[in-house]
């Protein structure tokens, strides 16, 4: 299924599909979907299904990924990165990301993406919840800069009940 979307995404936003360019929508959406799938596997039923629509207006996904069941106001942004190390790795979140979400998820793959391969080892490296980031500009983060990920189902029962 992940496969087939970013497939419809080269379809969608480049003319050739054996080009550079095809190869980076395909490998981006694909980490991206990744990320959520694995994130609303280990959430379960507390989050709603991955998106795989097509968006009309360009790559934008209206900068939520998953939301909460029972508080759909409650927005969940995944952030995957790839690389050797998730010690070494940044994820880049944007304003309004932060304005939109109350959690983010980060995720590592510890290899790129290829088209050819099928099996990723993917980790759940840690979450921040939005209100506690000092910037409301676009920021960076590292592993060491997370919350542990054993504590993501109270946080997010707290948040479904505050708001």
């Amino acid at each position: 299924m992940i496969s087939n979307f970013c497939f419809d995404m080269i379809d969608k936003y480049s003319k050739n599909r054996n080009n550079a360019e095809s190869k980076t929508i395909y490998n981006n959406f694909f980490k991206g979907k990744l990320g959520e799938f694995v994130v609303k596997t280990r959430l379960g039923d507390i989050v709603n299904k991955v998106d795989y629509e097509k968006y009309g207006n360009g790559i934008d996904d209206g900068g939520i990924d998953l939301t909460l069941l029972k508080n759909p106001k409650i927005g969940i942004q995944v952030k995957t990165r790839t690389g050797n190390s998730m010690l070494d790795v940044n994820w880049y979140i944007n304003k309004k990301e932060i304005e939109k979400n109350k959690l983010i998820v980060f995720m590592f793959i510890d290899k790129e993406i290829d088209i050819k391969n099928s099996q990723y080892q993917i980790i759940l490296v840690g979450f921040l919840i939005t209100l506690r980031i000092k910037s409301k500009d676009s920021i960076s983060f590292k592993a060491k800069d997370l919350l542990y990920i054993g504590g993501i189902y109270d946080v997010l029962k707290h948040l479904e009940e505050k708001y």
